[in-house]
């Protein structure tokens, strides 16, 4: 069960190594770390339960899963999980 420390923890770290990897610090790791590291970032990250959660109680700062996309997306531009790959999202 994941607690409430190891989400944020999960968030902030995940916000830590998508800003390492946009700046190129990553480049010489091996595709099995970069995996592995990504894969421990993802055990305790919100699921989108979470994020319902969060846009019923902070509606200001937050959208729920289903209503994060401003356009349809035709099904050859869904990743694995259903997601758009490239969309623009409500800001």
């Amino acid at each position: 069960m994941t607690m409430p420390d190891e989400r944020t923890r999960a968030v902030l770290d995940a916000r830590e190594f998508l800003e390492r990897l946009s700046r190129g610090e990553l480049v010489g790791e091996s595709p099995q770390a970069l995996m592995t590291w990504a894969k421990a970032l993802l055990r305790h990250y919100p699921e989108n339960t979470h994020l319902r959660l969060a846009s019923l109680a902070l509606p200001a700062y937050w959208s729920s899963p289903e209503d994060a996309f401003t356009e349809a997306v035709p099904a050859k531009h869904l990743n694995f999980y259903g997601a758009p790959i490239t969309t623009k999202t409500k800001r």
